[in-house]
């Protein structure tokens, strides 16, 4: 997971899951910025801060933290 730390190629961990977020980035209402300073790592922290995890329910998630 911690090579897809790019705005080209952004995955991000919430809540036990990794999701390719790359393509969302520049859809994001607050701008690609927050989303790809956390690529490549556990956003879990810093998502939930202003996120509740049910907004993830629109998204399909590659896999489980660890398995990919």
């Amino acid at each position: 997971m911690a090579e897809h730390n790019s705005a080209a190629d952004s995955w991000v961990a919430l809540h036990g899951k990794v999701y390719d977020v790359t393509e969302f980035a520049s859809d994001h209402p607050a701008g690609p910025e927050p989303v790809t300073k956390l690529s490549g790592s556990d956003g879990t922290e810093t998502f939930s801060k202003v996120h509740t995890e049910s907004m993830l329910d629109e998204f399909t998630p590659l896999g489980v933290l660890g398995s990919v």
